[in-house]
């Protein structure tokens, strides 16, 4: 560990006073999936989840049914097919919670697939109600850009920007050596111009963090947004999976 975190934390230092000027160059955001592949690992996965607070309320699933049904159509997905609706009540200690929803999942033309949801909890009065939307693309080279601008375009209909977050996962075969490990870290933070903030290593697992002014601008525009790399080596199958994640990696790791 402290081999790798030495490696890191030199490398760092000679280009770090770049990054802050870099930053706020009027350039276009830094492509994750570009990311992943220049480590040379192979990408299994890209996911990009989207969500915003719906303000209407829902007294009945089919309230919820006709929202979802709007995010659809607005992302140009209105025969997407059946909208499953669904309700469910329970006595808590701290009141009765009511729970309505509308759901579908469904493959879009480009292989991508979506899913998407309008979940409403009740409790004591309170509504809580939220879009959840989830896309999976498991190509070899996810349009990132693309899948943010569909999300985007559900999350308007409603009036709203949404929150986003992004994960890819990848592969890389046998196991690294500390070396290549804090090559990787640097690779990583150098490409998404990012200031590192923290790195914890436990066994075969390694996990970094920092914070680019550069990632994904269609959802956090001006600002800096988190960045999170972790690898961990697979005896079994003597491999290391590579997870990069904005803001957060929150697949088990």
């Amino acid at each position: 560990m402290r081999k790798i975190a030495a490696i890191v934390f030199v490398s760092m230092m000679l280009y770090g006073s770049s990054v802050a000027i870099q930053a706020f160059k009027a350039t276009p955001p830094i492509d994750l999936a570009k990311v992943m592949a220049d480590t040379g690992a192979v990408l299994l996965e890209a996911t990009v989840d989207a969500w915003c607070e719906v303000k209407e309320p829902v007294h009945k699933p089919e309230d919820a049914g006709q929202i979802l049904s709007r995010v659809l159509t607005a992302m140009g997905l209105s025969d997407a097919g059946p909208i499953q609706l669904e309700s469910m009540s329970a006595d808590e200690e701290f009141g009765q919670i009511t729970m309505r929803e509308a759901k579908i999942q469904t493959q879009l033309n480009s292989g991508v697939t979506l899913l998407a949801a309008v979940q409403s909890t009740e409790c004591d009065g309170e509504q809580d109600t939220y879009l959840l939307l989830s896309l999976y693309d498991k190509s070899a080279k996810p349009n990132l850009a693309a899948m943010y601008a569909l999300l985007t375009q559900g999350t308007a209909a409603l009036g709203a920007k949404p929150e986003h977050a992004t994960q890819l996962v990848g592969v890389l075969e046998g196991r690294l050596s500390p070396d290549r490990v804090a090559e990787l870290v640097n690779q990583v933070m150098r490409d998404t111009e990012a200031e590192m903030k923290n790195m914890y290593q436990n066994g075969p697992l390694v996990s970094v963090s920092g914070y680019s002014a550069r990632l994904d601008t269609h959802t956090y525009g001006k600002g800096i947004a988190n960045i999170n790399l972790a690898m961990r080596y697979i005896e079994e199958e003597n491999n290391t999976w590579i997870y990069l994640g904005c803001p957060s990696v929150w697949e088990s790791i």
